[in-house]
């Protein structure tokens, strides 16, 4: 009787080499204690709309010196919560914190935390914050690539719950891979869509050097199917055992099981050699082609291609 077994040999998850390339590494951190200074590191700069006194309604470096996210600097934001102070501030408006520009001569990944008020941003849609990227030095037409408000952005990039927790330090990550071989600036907005809203802080801003995601490449030989390395990111972490049973296979009584074990999670990126191994010799071609053929469809639902 002929047996099929799938065999999933685990690697390590894809980690970044200690020599990997920082390109931008931001804590915000500087010896004044200022509470909301305008002054931010060399390179960064604001687009602002706000036009009145009140640094705080405008990007601005804020200083706790009981401690903010990490250290005792952030960059942050805010609006009044009511109207018709006399420092102004109602929205709806825009305030866009801009990074140094960034060639990116590689593949990299933009990662950064935040916290914000989930009541005013979800439950009363008072604001939101996106992420956008700017190339050629266009503010106004830079592309909008995540935002809180979107579940499925905040799973893909960070795993990040929906609805997220207020005042909860939350990781994001962001893969900038579509824009390499270009100089590009970060944009950091924050997007006042009600007269009033709520304070947003982000910090450890990070673009650093990575391995993007791959697809399964088959390399066939009469023992086995090797799919070389395969990448999963975080939206599919959870994901555990899986099998290709009845229709995805001729012989019904040799269900053939892809046992998936994650047993590492690095920034939210996985890596596998994922190969099938024919236990019998003699497998007739078509069987053969029926399982592998299964294996892809199957592969296709559950990893990136």
């Amino acid at each position: 009787m002929k047996r099929f077994y799938l065999a999933l040999a685990m690697l390590a998850a894809l980690p970044a080499a200690a020599s990997a390339q920082t390109i931008l590494n931001e804590g915000f951190e500087t010896t004044s204690t200022d509470q909301y200074s305008p002054n931010f590191p060399d390179g960064w700069s604001t687009v602002d709309s706000y036009t009145g006194n009140n640094d705080r309604y405008r990007w601005n470096v804020y200083y706790y010196e009981k401690g903010t996210m990490t250290g005792t600097h952030c960059a942050s934001v805010d609006s009044p919560m009511f109207t018709g102070g006399e420092d102004g501030g109602e929205g709806p408006r825009e305030e866009i914190l801009l990074t140094p520009e960034l060639n990116l001569d590689n593949t990299y990944q933009l990662s950064f935390d935040w916290m914000a008020a989930s009541k005013a941003a979800i439950d009363e849609g008072k604001y939101d914050f996106q992420v956008r990227i700017v190339t050629d030095g266009n503010v106004e037409g830079a592309e909008t690539i995540w935002s809180f408000n979107n579940a499925t952005q905040l799973k893909e990039n960070g795993n990040v719950p929906y609805p997220w927790t207020a005042w909860t330090i939350y990781k994001t990550m962001i893969d900038l891979s579509k824009w390499q071989g270009k100089n590009i600036k970060v944009a950091f907005v924050y997007k006042m869509l009600k007269t009033t809203a709520n304070v947003l802080d982000i910090d450890n801003v990070v673009v650093k050097q990575f391995t993007p995601a791959t697809g399964p490449k088959g390399v066939l030989s009469k023992k086995q199917y090797n799919f070389g390395e395969v990448y999963m990111d975080s939206r599919h972490r959870r994901l555990a055992d899986a099998g290709l049973r009845g229709g995805d296979r001729r012989d019904k009584n040799q269900p053939a099981l892809l046992h998936l074990r994650l047993v590492d999670n690095r920034q939210g990126q996985f890596s596998y050699i994922l190969t099938v191994m024919v236990e019998a010799l003699g497998v007739d071609a078509g069987t053969l082609g029926y399982l592998l053929d299964a294996v892809h469809r199957h592969a296709a639902r559950y990893f990136y291609v």
